[in-house]
């Protein structure tokens, strides 16, 4: 079976071999919209057991691709939402308790993971005193 995305939907395609003209042809036996997380109901009983048992393969690769995307999206997103959120708080913007709590939490759970994952915390140089004037 083949799956394809055509447009606003996700098409099943069943190929059968015909032996009068000696090629396959492909027939659409089951569509769906394209952001769904299964075959309906009604969808899924025009399959044979092996066609059901690939869409359920697709969605879930599917989903396993999606959640992927969204957590590399997030992680590159971070730096920027995090400027943006200094940017704010610097420029007077109003925070709840509440979101003040979360964040906080969030980024002492941010800085446990990134030193379990090898990633720790960057040393600050320095601060070099300002030479006093020599005296002769």
């Amino acid at each position: 079976m083949q799956i394809r995305e055509q447009g606003r939907k996700i098409q099943f395609i069943r190929s059968t071999y015909d032996p009068g003209h000696k090629r396959s042809s492909g027939k659409v036996v089951a569509t769906c919209l394209k952001y769904m997380t299964s075959l309906p109901a009604a969808e899924a009983e025009k399959l044979t057991e092996e066609e059901r048992t690939q869409a359920e393969e697709f969605f879930k690769q599917r989903e396993q691709e999606q959640t992927e995307f969204r957590r590399r999206y997030s992680t590159d997103g971070l730096p920027f939402s995090l400027q943006q959120v200094v940017q704010h708080i610097a420029d007077g913007g109003e925070i709840s308790p509440v979101q003040a709590e979360k964040m906080w939490q969030g980024m002492a759970a941010l800085q446990k993971a990134l030193k379990k994952a090898g990633h720790a915390k960057p040393v600050r140089p320095k601060k070099v005193k300002a030479a006093s004037s020599l005296k002769a």
